[in-house]
């Protein structure tokens, strides 16, 4: 059985410019490794985090007002929806949707 979800996806950027020499997660460093050691380039750019919050209701313009006023704050970096299908098979299938885009997905449900 396939199943959709939507989630609200909040970005947080590591600022911190020494982050290279901070202690990398066990899968990060791996990674990290594999693309060093396969000569695609010596270290990452940038570390980011992203936090997923299923959405069981639209957004409201409320809200996402909020969210645009809480970003430029720069309390994170950005933010998006992005919905998830998951496969009979287990694959999963990530689509982002725009914010201006939101009310038009939500009126084809």
């Amino acid at each position: 059985m396939t199943t959709t979800k939507l989630f609200l996806v909040l970005v947080f950027t590591d600022w911190n410019p020494n982050w290279r020499d901070e202690f990398l997660l066990m899968d990060e460093e791996s990674g990290v490794f594999d693309v060093a050691g396969a000569g695609i380039a010596p270290f990452p750019y940038k570390r980011e985090r992203h936090l997923f919050f299923e959405l069981k209701q639209p957004l409201s313009a409320e809200q996402i007002a909020l969210l645009e006023e809480d970003k430029g704050t720069g309390m994170f970096k950005e933010f998006f929806v992005c919905q998830e299908v998951t496969a009979d098979d287990g694959t999963v299938q990530r689509t982002v949707i725009e914010i201006p885009a939101l009310k038009e997905y939500w009126l084809m449900r």
